[in-house]
């Protein structure tokens, strides 16, 4: 099959994260199978354009030169189906249901997450050609089919299904690992943090893309707090490495309206399960039973619960080796492999079409 998949930045090595990770995977198992996976970014779709720049102010102008450019592409490069990697926000929703109608060739969506306001969403309830990942997505687009998100296991060597030993004069790494968004709750880890502090013996090490005002805000809190002696700031990291080494993962997402709010089935679930690391997460999408038996789930936004989760990995090392022993049995549910056992077979049965 010759398989188009929409990419918009470089997918490659070291940064493992979001869209670029799953795209990479799928490639790499697509080729496995004898497949030819053709990577289409927003630059290939842009050296097309030969209208006035004006023209493109009209969306549906943009939206009919774009079909005729995938046409031509299809065309040329003899495409059997589109595919892309996207979030079902109300605009790409639209987009996603124009091009299902009007592009002439199977053009698939695997919707990461979905935006919390209805418009736009409802073009997607009777598409047959949806991925979801996660079961609360599932629920919103009843006939898409079900895919827990593909995450590059192959290179997680902390996958022995053994408990690694914790001494408890060891200092424990708090790992907290995400893209640079107010939402994603970083503030409330810290202050959690600061109220352990003096008492643990405990290390937080943030590794995001950074930048902008926020980040300003977020490093002025730690010197506040007093906690930048025990604080590790990263950028683009070897994920692997910050894996092995941290004690336990913290996604502390809040839910609050007015930030853009999308839900989601966070990709670090599954790797932190593939490292057997023990997770603290917040109660919201059903995050909790993702994680049941691996960890412990918080009110989002709620330091007190946040520092309460924290000091009970950081102690109770019978809990913690009981989380350490149950996440492989956990990933079987999440596995890539059979995530993407369940994609191809629908690619199959497009193509043969």
């Amino acid at each position: 099959m010759n398989i188009a998949i929409f990419c918009r930045e470089n997918y490659g090595p070291p940064w493992v994260e979001g869209y670029k990770n799953m795209t990479r995977n799928l490639v790499e198992r697509l080729k496995s199978k004898g497949d030819n996976p053709i990577i289409i970014s927003s630059a290939d779709i842009e050296n097309h354009r030969s209208l006035p720049a004006c023209i493109y102010k009209l969306p549906i102008i943009r939206g009919l030169e774009t079909t005729f450019i995938l046409r031509k592409i299809a065309k040329k490069k003899q495409i059997d189906l589109f595919f892309k990697f996207t979030i079902a926000s109300p605009f790409f929703a639209i987009k996603f249901y124009f091009f299902e109608k009007t592009l002439g060739i199977p053009f698939y969506m695997y919707v990461t997450s979905a935006s919390q306001r209805r418009f736009g969403r409802n073009f997607l309830l009777n598409s047959k050609r949806l991925f979801v990942g996660g079961d609360f997505l599932k629920e919103l687009f009843p006939k898409a089919h079900l895919v827990y998100p593909l995450v590059d296991l192959n290179s997680f060597s902390n996958n022995n299904n053994q408990v690694a030993p914790t001494p408890a004069d060891m200092q424990k790494v708090i790992l907290f690992l995400g893209a640079f968004h107010k939402q994603r709750g970083v503030q409330y880890l810290i202050k959690a943090m600061a109220q352990i502090k003096d008492k643990y013996n405990v290390k937080l090490v943030i590794a995001w893309n950074g930048g902008g005002e926020y980040e300003s805000q977020i490093r002025a809190l730690i010197r506040e707090l007093d906690i930048e002696k025990i604080t590790e700031i990263r950028g683009r990291s070897n994920i692997y490495e910050l894996y092995e080494k941290a004690h336990v993962v913290v996604i502390p997402r809040i839910y609050k309206k007015g930030l853009g709010q999308n839900m989601f089935f966070p990709l670090r679930i599954i790797e932190a399960l593939a490292f057997q690391k023990p997770m603290i997460v917040s109660d919201i999408y059903g995050w909790g039973s993702l994680i049941k038996g691996c960890g412990l789930a918080v009110q989002p936004g709620n330091v007190e619960e946040l520092r309460d989760a924290l000091i009970k990995v950081i102690t109770d090392k019978d809990f913690y080796d009981s989380c350490v022993n149950e996440c492989p049995a956990r990933l079987k549910k999440y596995h890539p492999e059979l995530s993407f056992s369940r994609m191809y077979n629908v690619f199959q049965t497009a193509a043969k079409n």
